[in-house]
């Protein structure tokens, strides 16, 4: 099993939807500062949660800020293939 295909819409830097493909295996995430690659790693542990000891909670910042209006809610959609 693995996760093949995040969605992500309202969350952090993400004011539309975002999609990414992910394969099985190892996947690298390589970008600019700023670029949305640690919220895309957060919105993975918000929605599977974490076995750290990390108290994760929704905070105003993570949801979406454009043009001084901030988001009413945000989706994270985790789609995983090859479940035995």
């Amino acid at each position: 099993m693995h996760l093949a295909k995040l969605e992500i819409n309202g969350f952090r830097l993400f004011r539309s939807t975002f999609e990414m493909s992910l394969s099985g295996g190892l996947n690298v995430l390589v970008g600019e500062n700023d670029c949305g690659k640690t919220a895309i790693v957060d919105a993975i542990r918000f929605a599977l949660g974490t076995t750290s000891q990390d108290f994760m909670r929704v905070e105003e910042s993570d949801f979406n800020l454009s043009d001084a209006v901030r988001a009413q809610s945000f989706t994270i959609r985790c789609k995983f293939i090859d479940i035995d």
